[in-house]
C-alpha cells in the first residue's frame, strides 16, 4: 500500500502530521465526509475538559481531525454530545462491539451487528445520527497497550451508500499495518503503560522540542515562556513518565 510507504517519510516527532496524511488517504479511499483519530484510554489522570466516556473505562483524551472535514472543536463537541447521550440512554452497539474484540486490531461494520429496521430503531440513530446528517459510521481500533487504544472513525452523509464489507478490511489491514505510528500518538502523549499521567497539550509542545535537543533556554524563548516556567514543564514531564532526566527519556523514546 502506498500509504504505507508515505507515512515512513515522517519521523517520531511528526506522528500527528502522519495521522494526518492517513486520515485524509483513507478519507478518500473509502469516499467519507470526514473522520478524525481518537486517542482512548483508561487508568490515566488528565486535568482536562477534553475528557469524554468512550466505552469500558476508556476516555478520548485527545483527537486529530481528518483535513478538509470536522474542525478539531466540532470533533469534540460531537464526541461531548455522544457522552451525554450515552449516559442517558445506555452505550451504543457500535461501542458494545468494540469492547468484545478488545485486544485485537478491528473494524466494526453497523451491518455487521444489525439490520437497517433494528438500527433505525437505536436511539443513537435517532438523537445522535440523524441530528449531525450522519448515515453510515465505520471505527476501527489499535491496541497499543493494556491501557491504551488508538481510534479511528470515518462517516458518511445520510445521501451516500452504507460502508461495505471491503471497506471494513480495508480500513482493518490499514490500521494493522501502522502499529509504530499508533504506539508514536500515544507516547507522544503519555498514553502508554509506562507514564503515570497524560500530558497537557503545552507539556507535549516542550517534550518536542527537548527530544530534538534544543536547550532549556533555546525552548523557552520558542515557546516565548519564562526559563523557570519551562523548568516547571520539564520537570513535569520527566515525572509523568518516570524518568530522571533528558537522557532518560531520549532513551524510553528509543524504545518506540
Amino acid at each position: 500500500m502506498q500509504l504505507w510507504h508515505d507515512l515512513h517519510k515522517f519521523t517520531a516527532l511528526q506522528a500527528d502530521e502522519a495521522m494526518e496524511m492517513f486520515l485524509g488517504r483513507m478519507g478518500e479511499i473509502l469516499h467519507s465526509c470526514c473522520g478524525y483519530w481518537v486517542a482512548a484510554a483508561s487508568g490515566k489522570e488528565l486535568a482536562s475538559s477534553m475528557k469524554t466516556d468512550l466505552y469500558d473505562g476508556y476516555e478520548a483524551v485527545d483527537f486529530i481531525a481528518m483535513p478538509g472535514g470536522l474542525s478539531h472543536q466540532e470533533v469534540d463537541d460531537r464526541q461531548a454530545m455522544y457522552s451525554q447521550l450515552s449516559i442517558k440512554h445506555g452505550v451504543c452497539p457500535i461501542a458494545v462491539a468494540s469492547v468484545a474484540s478488545r485486544g485485537e486490531t478491528r473494524a466494526i461494520l453497523r451491518h455487521d451487528l444489525m439490520n437497517d429496521e433494528e438500527w433505525e430503531r437505536e436511539w443513537v440513530y435517532q438523537k445522535f445520527y440523524q441530528v449531525n446528517d450522519i448515515g453510515d459510521r465505520l471505527v476501527a481500533l489499535y491496541p497499543v497497550d493494556s491501557q491504551s487504544e488508538s481510534c479511528v472513525v470515518f462517516d458518511r452523509k445520510v445521501d451516500q451508500d452504507y460502508y461495505e464489507a471491503r471497506d471494513r478490511e480495508l480500513l482493518k489491514l490499514a490500521m494493522a499495518g501502522v502499529g509504530q505510528l499508533h504506539r508514536e500518538l500515544m507516547l507522544l502523549r503519555g498514553g502508554v503503560d509506562n507514564t503515570s499521567r497524560l500530558l497537557t497539550p503545552r507539556e507535549r509542545d516542550v517534550l518536542k522540542l527537548i527530544l530534538t535537543g534544543d536547550t532549556e533556554k533555546e525552548i523557552a524563548e520558542h515557546l516565548g515562556m519564562g526559563r523557570s516556567t519551562l523548568h516547571h514543564h520539564v520537570i513535569a514531564i520527566y515525572r509523568k513518565y518516570n524518568v530522571r532526566n533528558r537522557a532518560g527519556l531520549q532513551a524510553l523514546w528509543g524504545r518506540y
